[in-house]
């Protein structure tokens, strides 16, 4: 009995192991199938449904791990036995917009930047690569070697120089953290763009049109110091939902939904068809108007001459 519960340890240490060490890491895009700006929580639940995985809210700390209130929380997954810290962007509160890796977390940065999280030091990095910049976080509690758009951590001692610092002076230490941020370099469409949450064959594409804020921005004298303006739907519009299944789709004019909407479940299964014709009328509501008076007007004229008549 001893002995088959050895061999389930060591299966179970040698399967984390494997698995630490195919972790991959491609520098704003990825860390193995997780990408930055499309992969979402269930993606990441059915990545790495062999470990526990558990939902939690981290502070959105801009170039460190620690920060104070006046940064927000995010909805965050943590893989306690991997070391990784998933967060998510603060629009939708699906996708993943940050990584964190802490102890045990062991991997690569493209082909030759082997590391692992509480091991490394520092030396290690600069021996494979020299073109690394030393900087402090806001809070002066550590400092942040970085490089393209990952940075990593270590502490800041007390008797530590002020910035700038020598980087031989923190060679002997160990990495505690590594941050990974994703590439914001890409260019958007202005009009129209892929939806959120779809799969990455989605050929359809979401528009938008500009159309005024208020009535009260066709008023010259009044002063405005915002855009008059605000981007609305417009087009044949599609949602998903974080599993990358269709969630609804239907027609939009200027913000309106008009005629049949289809609503899907998580499951991508048709589940109703809802008939938006109320649309037609908040969009062509003025035509309307206007042409009630211009009936109004006419009965109103007719009649007065019917009575100057008699």
């Amino acid at each position: 009995m001893t002995k088959s519960y050895l061999l389930i340890l060591f299966c179970t240490l040698f399967f984390v192991e494997t698995w630490s060490q195919e972790n991959s890491i491609v520098s704003g895009k990825s860390l193995d199938k997780i990408e930055f700006g499309y992969s979402t929580r269930p993606d990441i639940r059915n990545i790495y449904k062999n470990f526990t995985v558990r939902d939690t809210l981290t502070r959105d700390c801009p170039h460190t791990i620690t920060c104070s209130d006046f940064y927000s929380d995010r909805n965050s997954i943590w893989i306690k036995e991997l070391g990784i810290v998933f967060q998510m962007d603060q629009k939708t509160e699906e996708i993943v917009d940050k990584i964190i890796l802490f102890p045990p977390f062991k991997g690569s940065i493209g082909n030759f930047q082997e590391f692992t999280v509480g091991k490394t030091r520092i030396k290690e990095l600069y021996q494979r690569d020299t073109t690394y910049k030393i900087t402090s976080t806001n809070v002066k509690r550590y400092w942040m070697i970085k490089k393209d758009l990952y940075k990593f951590l270590v502490v800041r001692e007390k008797n530590d120089p002020d910035y700038p610092i020598e980087a031989e002076i923190i060679f002997e230490r160990k990495i505690i953290a590594v941050i990974l941020n994703k590439d914001w370099s890409y260019k958007r469409a202005e009009k129209c763009l892929k939806p959120i949450f779809s799969p990455k064959d989605e050929l359809h594409r979401n528009c938008y049109t500009q159309v005024l804020k208020s009535w009260i921005y066709k008023i010259p004298i009044l002063p405005m110091d915002d855009s008059p303006y605000k981007a609305v739907e417009d087009g044949y519009w599609k949602r998903f939902h974080p599993n990358h299944k269709i969630k609804e789709e239907g027609n939009y004019k200027k913000g309106v939904k008009i005629g049949k909407f289809k609503h899907y479940d998580e499951s991508g299964n048709l589940v109703e068809t809802k008939n938006h014709i109320m649309g037609y009328l908040k969009i062509y509501k003025w035509w309307i108007f206007l042409f009630i008076i211009f009936i109004l007007t006419v009965f109103l004229v007719k009649r007065k001459l019917k009575q100057n008549n008699s």
